[in-house]
């Protein structure tokens, strides 16, 4: 692929294209000029200014189409969950039910705040 676009998202959750061409060797990339919120907004914009060139998506392995995390992760999340309460009930009793149902709630509650912010497009 001597010419094309690249889409991947930032550390700070915003989505950014670059044209990539191949000069007799030499690698130029022409970054995009602002971030966009969305994968499918870089995406749209990558082919706007270039709309006979592929766009090649970057995209996590643990992300779905819109950017978001997967249900696997989540799925993955609550079977140790549940894995580690049906322990410490069996063990220790209540007091650690409790603590683990504080901890399962700020974790689920963290993961929908990062969400959010993704789609705020802050």
């Amino acid at each position: 692929m001597s010419e094309h676009v690249e889409v991947w998202r930032q550390p700070d959750g915003g989505w950014r294209w670059r044209f990539v061409a191949d000069e007799g060797g030499e690698l130029l990339e022409l970054l995009s000029n602002s971030a966009e919120a969305t994968c499918e907004e870089a995406v749209e914009a990558a082919r706007t200014a270039y709309p006979d060139l592929t766009v090649v998506v970057d995209r996590p392995s643990d992300e779905t189409a819109d950017g978001t995390a997967g249900r696997s992760h989540l799925v993955r999340w609550a079977g140790t969950a549940l894995v580690l309460l049906l322990v410490a009930v069996r063990r220790r009793g209540l007091p650690v039910l409790v603590l683990l149902a504080v901890a399962a709630v700020a974790v689920a509650a963290r993961a929908r705040r990062r969400a959010d912010a993704r789609g705020s497009g802050s």
